[in-house]
């Protein structure tokens, strides 16, 4: 896990605050409607913190300024006004033209030493009929990935799905090698990863954690699921399959989206071996669980499970300056920050001090938000609890940046 660049100094934090913290789960992309041109900014940051908790009924609660401009016919201003479509190299990145156009790309010699799976791989992948597009992005996700984690990870990840694709019997209604190629372009590209046209913001933010920090156990993983069987996490909890997913033609995710982020779900709602999120309704489906999407204490299990690391915790009782303070550890440290705005989860991967901004993922892109703003918004931030104290910082003028 390593980020751009890593820098060191000394800061305060401000005195705790109670504040709003619901489930993650109401905004999907058809939700994003950015605000207006000359409709400014209302929200004032000591309106979005000092709020009651509002646990039992995380949608009755508003912020005074929205309910305020509501009433006078204005947009509400939420956080999606403040953000803005960020390079994702995902998008134009060209595919690669051949196979040993790959291999120059891993830096290989010509007998592939040190990357024999990943010729392997590319060759099962291979179109019977000419290379397509979608080939030409195989051989690109590969070559990407090696670029993020180096050799010796990706020929360990092109093992893994190729033992998959080999030896392992693929759960009825999974396309075996589709979910590969999705796999392939969820590590080399995870801001890329869209909840799509379902409320598990939450479980997508995890999911792109993972793919971008620890590409081997997430391989692992996606393919234990795709078989229709529980994964161990490096927590030691089982990690059962939910397909809710099968049979329902109005799912837009993919295949990797689907397995992980429904599997993903019902670990955070502590299931167990019963499925208890339903994709088909998208909602939660037994007693105890009544409410759509999850709470941050949920998420942050499954943070710790899936790291294995139990230092995880959530921070809410903060005002916004220490709560982007936190997030702003969490990126010098070289560690992608799961975070919290009201009623969505996404993954915070940068802090931009030469223009002030968060880069953001959520939605399957990537985005930016003013620093001043992210503070306003922000409601609870999922991070690790390091020792001695959580604030270093990314240098002025400086860009820091999560990449694996």
């Amino acid at each position: 896990m390593t980020s751009i660049s890593r820098t060191g100094s000394q800061g305060a934090l401000s005195q705790p605050l109670p504040l709003l913290n619901g489930p993650a789960q109401e905004i999907k992309p058809q939700d994003f409607v950015p605000l207006p041109p000359g409709v400014k900014a209302l929200v004032d940051d000591n309106l979005t913190h000092g709020l009651p908790s509002a646990e039992q009924e995380p949608n009755l609660l508003h912020f005074g300024v929205e309910q305020e401009m509501a009433s006078e016919g204005l947009p509400e201003k939420t956080y999606k006004s403040a953000l803005s479509a960020y390079a994702d190299p995902g998008d134009n990145t060209p595919g690669l033209a051949s196979q040993e156009a790959l291999r120059q790309a891993l830096g290989v010699g010509e007998d592939w030493g040190g990357a024999e799976s990943i010729q392997q791989l590319a060759e099962t992948l291979k179109p019977r009929k000419g290379h397509t597009q979608n080939y030409r992005h195989v051989l690109r996700d590969l070559a990407q990935i090696k670029e993020r984690h180096g050799l010796a990870t990706a020929n360990a990840v092109a093992k893994t799905l190729q033992d998959y694709l080999t030896h392992n019997q693929p759960d009825d209604g999974v396309n075996a090698k589709q979910l590969v190629r999705n796999g392939l372009g969820d590590m080399a590209f995870p801001s890329n990863i869209d909840q799509a046209n379902k409320g598990t913001c939450a479980a997508t933010a995890v999911q792109m954690k993972w793919a971008l920090e620890n590409p081997e156990t997430y391989a692992k993983a996606l393919t234990r699921l795709g078989e229709g069987k529980t994964y161990t996490t490096a927590g030691g909890d089982p990690l059962p399959p939910n397909d809710t997913w099968k049979g329902d033609a109005k799912d837009n995710r993919n295949f990797s989206a689907r397995i992980m982020q429904n599997a993903l779900m019902d670990m955070g709602n502590n299931v167990g071996i019963d499925q208890d999120y339903n994709s088909e309704v998208d909602e939660n489906q037994s007693f105890w669980n009544d409410h759509k999407g999850l709470f941050s204490e949920d998420t942050n299990y499954i943070l710790q499970e899936t790291t294995g690391n139990d230092d995880y915790d959530v921070d809410s009782m903060y005002s916004g300056s220490s709560l982007y303070g936190f997030v702003e550890d969490e990126i010098a440290r070289g560690r992608s920050t799961v975070i919290n705005f009201k009623g969505h989860a996404v993954l915070v991967t940068g802090i931009d001090k030469k223009n002030d901004q968060v880069i953001i993922n959520t939605w399957g892109e990537q985005y930016t938000m003013p620093i001043d703003d992210f503070k306003k918004y922000v409601q609870s931030v999922l991070n690790v609890d390091d020792s001695g104290s959580d604030n270093r910082k990314t240098a002025a003028n400086q860009v820091t940046q999560v990449t694996h």
